[in-house]
């Protein structure tokens, strides 16, 4: 996979995304059996907030090193060709989902923001926070499908192809 320059940045936000729901829910879990009254009741929520945010993060890089779900065993049967049109569709399929994916998940949070939507924990923080990770990450999704079209198309159309092509 070519590195970019935001990777380092991008690994770094995730972890640390990760790092403090670990640490968020290590205390919440010891101050309730320890010292109950010292429990926040909003130690889940914050939990589970930054670990949908470092899931939603994490998308576009999967998408952009082709490390979702597809069945290789399939692909890896197909000739380079064949190989490469399923990669330009994949990239395509993937542009298309996350485009009605980043729209819908748009709506929600929206929605979400017009009526005002609050957790019910003493933070009561808006849930268009929590809704606003869907298409943030499905943007990100869409950015690195792009890449991956455009890097796809490329070595389609590199020498290398080309010579294959007039053999």
């Amino acid at each position: 996979m070519k590195t970019t320059p935001a990777m380092p940045f991008e690994q770094l936000g995730i972890g640390a995304l990760g790092l403090l729901a670990i640490v968020m829910a290590g205390y919440s879990t010891a101050a309730r059996y320890l010292y109950p009254s010292a429990a926040p009741d909003w130690g889940e929520e914050v939990v589970v907030y930054l670990s949908v945010w470092a899931l939603w993060l994490a998308a576009g890089s999967l998408a952009r090193r082709g490390g979702h779900i597809r069945a290789e065993f399939l692909v890896e049967r197909l000739g380079p060709r064949a190989q490469h049109a399923f990669e330009m569709f994949h990239a395509i399929v993937g542009i298309l989902f996350t485009l009605a994916m980043g729209y819908a998940g748009l709506r929600i949070v929206l929605l979400s923001i017009a009526t005002g939507e609050r957790s019910e924990s003493t933070l009561g923080l808006p849930l268009a926070l929590y809704y606003a990770a869907m298409p943030v990450g499905m943007a990100l999704m869409l950015v690195g499908y792009a890449v991956r079209l455009l890097t796809v198309a490329r070595t389609m159309s590199g020498p290398a192809t080309r010579e294959r092509r007039q053999q």
